[in-house]
């Protein structure tokens, strides 16, 4: 358990003395983050958008399939 103390005072050691490098970590791992999440939601809303669009132009009741056999012509 000491060690553990021990080692968790290290690296608040560590950090306090590196304030700027500490900053810069941090403030790089949210913008990586925020990218990730930003891109990832575009991918989808444009997913979903296309797909709306797709449906609105063409709908339910475009197509008609047609029973067909290979004797009669239809």
């Amino acid at each position: 358990m000491q060690k553990l103390f021990e080692s968790a005072l290290i690296a608040l050691d560590a950090i306090w003395s590196w304030k700027l490098r500490s900053l810069m970590t941090v403030l790089g791992n949210i913008v990586a983050v925020t990218s990730i999440i930003a891109v990832v939601s575009l991918i989808m809303g444009l997913n979903a958008s296309s797909k709306q669009a797709i449906l609105n132009q063409a709908g339910a009741h475009s197509f008609n399939v047609l029973h067909c056999s290979i004797i009669r012509i239809c």
